[in-house]
């Protein structure tokens, strides 16, 4: 009987000690504003104004005290009082000292020790609590100094297969810090690059919402790991860039702290078949993974491609795990089709590119936007030549913003950018931009300025939100020729 007692009380313990991920919200975006108006301080009391502000002030209040008493009697005081400026001095002076007051208890509420100041004019305590090396004569200028204020974001993507996206990211952190950071404070990048599943990706998202000081993560996941992950971001008061991610219902319109940097599957499919009809495809093959995002996205090829005309012979749908895919190769050969659309992850893509040309089958392959990437070059080799996928990137863009990127990112990594790598960089910049616009890290706040609709260039081009969390942004198309993505010109 004590065993289920003992357990039961155990159980309403656990669940009254878990922290609200809503309670968590709040407390991140107090914390964010707290940590921006000490900022504030931090870079006044470092600043020219700020000596030339103490001198000009403590001046004046000293000849202000001095005149308070038989000014007529005292030289200069007369004059001191019925100056002109006295008046605009005076008040800038109780501005400054408002200022002054303002920061001395945003720094005390941050020290472990504000208890300490009710002894401030006690002597014996005063001294009992500098043999500790607490000074409470100190001012909040040089107590500030000690702050660790730096903006903490996260970055998430499995690092085997992402490595551009993490060093797309590391080069905007790196760039940004170097000139001075935003808003007087460093960038800390916070990555999460292990291979994650479902389950690890839901744990990541909650070890990020527990830390209340990160305010926003740049996900480079698929869709399958992104959608599950959202609502926690959600809940959690985080500002949730999506850089990869193109399935539909990943985004609604109720959530708050979502924004994608990627047009979805629906846009994705129509600008592939709006390329395929240019190319004059009039009969096509659909070959697509059995997953969210692929047959997601077969299926709305599949539609525009009927509402274009263009007459889909096979559609065939296989497990993310099947390797052999010479029976699905044999019926394509039958149906002789002008193109095949295969809509999968890289691995799977990789393997049947290799078989199809294996099995001397040239029909084009068109791909899909998940296979942008330096694993699908790597994987298939030679076998991946001519496959024409979609692409945000434009590699040709004469823009100083792609410019400067992609000789800094060469000049850092020795490579060519993938698209990965430009979105990474891109959202860094992107969340960076507006938080000096509207000079706060408050992740609902900058939410919300980033769906207003402005538009934004980038390293990657320009993007303009739909105010719904996705965006407007050119599709372009690459062909893989001698190991690299080149775009089509047409």
């Amino acid at each position: 009987m004590f065993k289920y007692v003992f357990c039961f009380f155990m159980v309403v313990s656990l669940s009254a000690c878990r922290e609200d991920p809503w309670d968590l919200a709040k407390s991140r975006a107090s914390l964010a504003k707290s940590n921006d108006e000490l900022a504030s301080c931090k870079m006044y009391s470092q600043s020219e104004k700020f000596y030339s502000d103490q001198k000009l002030c403590g001046d004046f209040d000293n000849q202000n005290k001095e005149c308070a008493t038989f000014p007529e009697t005292k030289p200069g005081c007369l004059e001191f009082l019925n100056a002109s400026s006295y008046a605009e001095v005076n008040y800038s002076c109780s501005e400054i000292a408002t200022l002054a007051n303002k920061c001395t208890k945003s720094v005390h509420e941050r020290l472990w020790y504000r208890w300490a100041f009710d002894f401030k004019n006690n002597w014996f305590a005063k001294n009992i609590l500098r043999m500790i090396n607490i000074d409470l004569d100190k001012k909040w200028n040089e107590l500030i100094l000690d702050f660790n204020l730096k903006i903490k974001i996260a970055a998430v993507a499995p690092g085997d297969t992402e490595k551009g996206f993490h060093r797309g990211i590391e080069l905007a952190v790196e760039q940004i810090n170097s000139g001075g950071g935003v808003l007087g404070r460093l960038i800390e990048l916070v990555k999460y690059d292990q291979h994650a599943k479902v389950d690890e990706s839901k744990d990541i998202a909650y070890e990020i919402i527990n830390d209340e000081s990160i305010v926003a993560v740049v996900g480079g996941q698929t869709s399958a790991l992104t959608k599950p992950v959202t609502k926690i971001y959600e809940r959690g008061g985080v500002l949730n860039l999506i850089t990869f991610a193109t399935n539909m219902d990943i985004i609604n319109s109720d959530m708050r702290y979502t924004f994608r940097m990627i047009p979805d599957n629906t846009i994705i499919a129509e600008k592939t078949v709006e390329f395929c009809k240019k190319r004059n495809y009039k009969k096509m093959i659909i070959i697509a993974e059995r997953n969210a995002y692929a047959e997601e996205l077969g299926n709305a090829f599949y539609n525009s491609a009927s509402d274009m005309g263009i007459k889909i012979g096979y559609f065939k749908t296989f497990f993310p795990s099947k390797s052999d895919f010479v029976g699905i190769i044999g019926e394509i050969g039958e149906k002789k089709a002008d193109a095949i659309f295969f809509s999968g992850r890289a691995k799977s893509a990789s393997k049947f590119a290799i078989q199809l040309r294996g099995m001397h089958i040239d029909t084009p392959i068109v791909g899909t936007d998940s296979m942008d990437d330096y694993n699908f070059v790597e994987l298939a080799g030679m076998a991946g030549e001519g496959v024409v996928v979609p692409s945000i990137y434009n590699e040709k863009s004469t823009s100083v913003q792609h410019i400067n990127f992609l000789e800094a990112y060469k000049k850092k990594y020795g490579v060519n950018p993938d698209t990965r790598g430009v979105q990474g960089y891109d959202a860094v910049k992107l969340l960076t931009t507006v938080m000096t616009d509207i000079d706060s890290t408050i992740p609902e706040e900058l939410a919300s300025v980033s769906k207003l609709g402005e538009e934004w260039e980038g390293a990657g081009g320009k993007l303009i939100s739909d105010k719904k969390g996705g965006i407007k942004k050119d599709i372009f198309f690459r062909k893989l020729h001698l190991g690299e993505y080149q775009r089509i010109d047409d």
